[in-house]
C-alpha cells in the first residue's frame, strides 16, 4: 500500500450506513403500502448543525389519492413496496414502483406506479 493511501485512510474515518429502521408510507384513503423508506443515517446533521427532517408524501397509484404527511428524520433510501401472497410466498399480490422523487426544500413527494 502506498504511503499516500495509508495517510488518506488515517485522515478519513470510514462512514457506514446503519439500519435506522423502516418507515412505511401508506395511502390516506385506501391504506395500501406505497413506499418503503429505509433510514440509513438517523443522526446525520446539515452543515448548520440542525438534523435532517423531511416531510414526505406519496401519491397513490391505486386510488389516485395521497398519503398523509410522514416525517422522516435522517438520511434515507426509498423504494417501492412488495406485498407477498401469504399463502404462497413465491408470489406477490401487489408491487408498487417508485417512479420519481420530487424534492422541494424539506418536502418530498414520491410518485408511484403499480406493476401488474
Amino acid at each position: 500500500m502506498s504511503k499516500f493511501k495509508q495517510e488518506d485512510e488515517k485522515e478519513k474515518p470510514k462512514e457506514g450506513l446503519v439500519d435506522g429502521g423502516h418507515v412505511i408510507i401508506t395511502c390516506s384513503n385506501c391504506n395500501k403500502p406505497l413506499v418503503d423508506v429505509l433510514i440509513v443515517k438517523p443522526n446525520e446533521k446539515k452543515s448548520d448543525g440542525t438534523p435532517f427532517i423531511w416531510n414526505c408524501i406519496a401519491e397513490c397509484c391505486y386510488c389516485n389519492d395521497k398519503s398523509f404527511i410522514t416525517e422522516v428524520k435522517g438520511i434515507f433510501r426509498a423504494a417501492g413496496f412488495i406485498v407477498e401472497d401469504k399463502e404462497n410466498p413465491d408470489h406477490y399480490t401487489e408491487i408498487t414502483n417508485l417512479d420519481d422523487i420530487v424534492v422541494d426544500g424539506d418536502n418530498i413527494l414520491f410518485k408511484t406506479s403499480r406493476r401488474r
